[in-house]
């Protein structure tokens, strides 16, 4: 039974082990709710039925499903959800399917603690990505059937690790930090992460990556501190890229920012309440080839310290992103002045910055003749005049986002569409694009990604303003249901995206 990559099936286990297992594109997940092994029966549902009360038998089939979808697919995900599940068959699958693997992909999931034993994942030769994610109750129990500390003869040579939902107490964790080969890793990502296990041993991985790249930080506050106290005690200069959402270490960041050997070339943080003018400096002082800086709902900085940071950062800066920064709000002519400092940049970002006007944007704009990339999206005071303006300054424009700029009218969307030469995508609202437009879109193939205004509205903004407004232009009450309805759906894959990401 070969399963290709939009091949699916159902597998349901009655009384067996009270769950079900479904493979759906080459991804193995286990759903788990009882670990009794009684008596029952086997049902695959759209590919092979077996019966059978035995053990063996099950480990048969999965074993085999292990190896189709190994063969056929392109990455291996695996998530086990509830209580124990037989690790020993399990770790059997893994430990058979590891020669089939054609390419170099593991993302598992774990529902409940303690883990399995992740000395499996050595036996994958060419595994060079590893996704573990952790969700459940914290384990208080130390006891282990593997030595954590023990170095494997096989080690494991990732050059991508990630680690979601790990606490102090999962101890198999460890296991990583003493067997990942240090010259491989490039990448390291830490979401939701409460602790790092043995923190002697995580110090002692982190000083031998001599070849990290790239770190990022989601929702980290527990460990943020620690680990951006070992990043800037490296040895390595490597280190070129460093992520920090929703969660920072005032005091840690700034040690970093000072202390840190290497020479960022990437910054991107979201830390409303934990980044501050102080940061700002040192960024911009330290960091001087940096080329991308991306700020996001940075709510504690002053105008003082975005001016600093342009004035540090002009030589090398070329995308620049400040989504949603107070700001810009509170304090006008600051991006006036940023612009003058930083003539270089070709992608700049401001969505989101509601209180952003054509007088502001305009004086701004016509430092930046270099723009190739342009996203004002939510930015709900623009009007068409500073479309056009844009227009006059960026002779070499690519992209633009005016998506939710609701004082941009139809002929400032075709001001643009027609006088920037060099523009081959667009995002805009579907009712904004005049026949004229869409045309010459067609002659000169420029993509877009349209919208519809009022379903979009209430999708992102969750807008009251925005439903309300839906409902007025339902002219009959069917309408109105088929509205509501359709706003429903529509908002509940747009939660499932997200809970899947």
């Amino acid at each position: 039974m070969g399963l290709g990559l939009r091949d699916f099936c159902y597998l349901w286990f009655g009384d067996l082990i009270g769950g079900s297992v479904m493979v759906v594109s080459g991804c193995l997940r286990f759903h788990h709710v009882s670990t009794g092994l009684e008596s029952g029966s086997l049902e695959c549902l759209g590919a092979v039925g077996v019966g059978g009360s035995s053990f063996g038998c099950l480990s048969c089939v999965l074993t085999r499903l292990f190896i189709d979808s190994c063969i056929s697919s392109d990455m291996l995900e695996v998530m086990i959800m509830g209580g124990v599940l037989h690790r020993d068959l399990i770790i059997g699958c893994l430990h058979v399917s590891h020669s089939y693997l054609l390419e170099d992909c593991i993302k598992f999931g774990y529902a409940g603690r303690p883990l399995l034993p992740l000395h499996v994942f050595t036996s994958f030769n060419k595994l060079h990505t590893l996704t573990l994610t952790v969700i459940g109750n914290v384990y208080t129990s130390a006891e282990s059937t593997v030595d954590q500390s023990a170095t494997s003869d096989s080690r494991l040579s990732l050059r991508l690790l990630s680690l979601n939902g790990i606490c102090s107490t999962d101890y198999q964790v460890s296991y990583l930090w003493n067997n990942v080969c240090y010259e491989n890793l490039t990448r390291l990502v830490f979401e939701k992460c409460e602790g790092l296990s043995d923190v002697y041993a995580f110090s002692r991985f982190l000083k031998g990556l001599v070849n990290l790249n790239e770190v990022e930080l989601k929702t980290c506050r527990s460990i943020v501190g620690l680990v951006l106290f070992k990043l800037s005690e490296m040895s390595s200069e490597n280190l070129s890229s460093l992520l920090i959402y929703d969660g920072g270490n005032k005091e840690g960041l700034l040690h970093f920012i000072r202390e840190a050997r290497c020479e960022l070339r990437e910054l991107d943080l979201r830390l409303p309440l934990d980044l501050v003018d102080t940061h700002l400096s040192g960024i911009g002082a330290r960091f001087r080839k940096l080329r991308v800086l991306r700020l996001q709902s940075c709510s504690m900085v002053t105008g003082e310290g975005i001016r600093g940071l342009g004035l540090g950062l002009s030589d090398h800066l070329e995308e620049l992103s400040l989504t949603n920064c107070d700001v810009i709000k509170r304090q006008s002519g600051v991006l006036v002045d940023l612009a003058q400092s930083l003539r270089r940049i070709k992608v700049l970002d401001l969505s989101y910055n509601h209180m952003l006007v054509d007088k502001e944007f305009v004086s701004m704009i016509s430092s930046y003749g270099d723009l190739r990339e342009l996203k004002v999206r939510g930015c709900g005071r623009l009007t068409d005049v500073s479309l056009t303006a844009l227009c006059r300054s960026c002779k070499r424009l690519e992209s633009v986002d005016i998506v939710f700029c609701h004082g941009i009218r139809v002929e400032g969307v075709e001001i643009i569409i027609l006088n920037c030469k060099e523009l081959r995508k667009i995002q805009v609202e579907e009712h904004k694009l005049s026949e004229d437009a869409r045309k010459w879109m067609r002659w000169h193939s420029i993509q877009t990604t349209v919208t519809i205004l009022m379903l979009a509205t209430l999708v992102f903004t969750s807008s009251f303003k925005g439903w309300a407004k839906m409902l007025l232009f339902s002219k009959t009450m069917k309408l109105r249901v088929r509205t509501y309805g359709m706003y429903l759906l529509i908002a509940f894959f747009d939660m499932l995206l997200k809970m899947l990401d």
